[in-house]
């Protein structure tokens, strides 16, 4: 399921073939990401998910850095939320609670636009 938010497509997915690699020297497999440390990968439905009030997903906080969260495009099945940045899953988007800090997420311009 795919979200737009009339008139623009502001947000599609980030192909792995133009993904940033961000660590030096780590390679993570398909579908994961380097934290900035180089120590570790995550899942790349981590980053920028706003978990990070108890713990981060990487030690060194960079899954959650706010100037990678403005770059970053989600993986499918999360929409960004146009504030705070993070990845929301799309279950969430028109699900009747606004999930994002801005409300984002229950604009009623968003109409569903996929299968």
């Amino acid at each position: 399921m795919r979200f737009q938010k009339i008139p623009f497509l502001k947000y599609a997915p980030l192909l792995l073939s133009t993904m940033w690699c961000y660590s030096a020297g780590l390679s993570c497999p398909n579908g994961e990401w380097g934290c900035l440390d180089g120590k570790e990968c995550i899942s790349q439905a981590f980053i920028c998910d706003g978990n990070h009030e108890d713990t981060y997903h990487c030690s060194d906080g960079s899954d959650e850095d706010p100037a990678i969260c403005a770059q970053w495009n989600c993986t499918a099945a999360y929409w960004k939320c146009e504030t705070d940045l993070r990845c929301i899953e799309e279950y969430h988007v028109c699900g009747g609670t606004e999930t994002c800090s801005d409300g984002a997420d229950e604009d009623p311009s968003i109409v569903f636009i996929g299968s």
